[in-house]
């Protein structure tokens, strides 16, 4: 009797752990809960569904259909602006990308703009200068690893102006975006919201036309 209790117990632990471990963890279920499938979304309530969608957090939205997928990560402020972000591209030609929107979809900052002042990226107050940089591929490696950890990202964009005291051109602050880093291991899931080269060539053509 003994030794079949003992059986028992064995059993019931063994079975007890497997279902442990085969069990979706707290963090598994929260990024499950980040995940939305914009195929929920109705013809006629586009502006209503993204104005709804949670704040300050990091959403991974995907549509697909048939053998088509598409998926980027976002993060909606309570203030006027949205960022969109990918750290890892599906397509392995392209380069990592952001891009900062306010609430119309105006662009505000993004990545590659050779038009655009100064950018600094801080990860709970560390500068990583401006890891989207063409020629930085190690910086950006080490930015893409503490984002996975940081809790706050903020993005600065600075501006020369005139300062009539002194009469020189002094670099200050134009813009401060700040996002609440949450979760961040969605940022680890590939992203087709990225950047190809034939499309910096294509902005540069339009450019260049506009200036004539």
């Amino acid at each position: 009797m003994k030794n079949k209790l003992t059986c028992l117990m064995l059993s019931f632990s063994t079975l007890f752990l497997s279902a442990c471990q085969n069990a979706p963890s707290k963090d598994h279920i929260a990024l499950n809960k980040n995940k939305i499938d914009l195929a929920t979304m109705k013809k006629g309530q586009e502006e209503d569904f993204y104005k709804n969608l949670p704040k300050d957090q990091w959403l991974y939205l995907y549509f697909q259909k048939d053998q088509h997928h598409f998926a980027y990560i976002s993060n909606y402020t309570s203030k006027r602006w949205h960022i969109s972000m990918a750290l890892n591209c599906k397509d392995p030609n392209k380069k990592p990308y952001f891009l900062i929107e306010d609430e119309d979809g105006a662009d505000e900052l993004k990545a590659y703009d050779k038009y655009s002042d100064r950018v600094e990226f801080f990860l709970d107050d560390k500068s990583f200068a401006d890891p989207f940089h063409d020629d930085q591929p190690a910086q950006f490696e080490n930015f893409k690893n503490a984002m996975y950890k940081a809790r706050v990202l903020k993005i600065v964009n600075y501006m020369n102006e005139l300062n009539p005291e002194t009469g020189r051109e002094e670099e200050t602050v134009r813009r401060e975006f700040i996002f609440q880093n949450k979760p961040a291991e969605l940022l680890k899931l590939p992203s087709d919201y990225c950047k190809s080269d034939q499309e910096d060539d294509d902005a540069e053509s339009e450019s260049a036309e506009d200036a004539t």
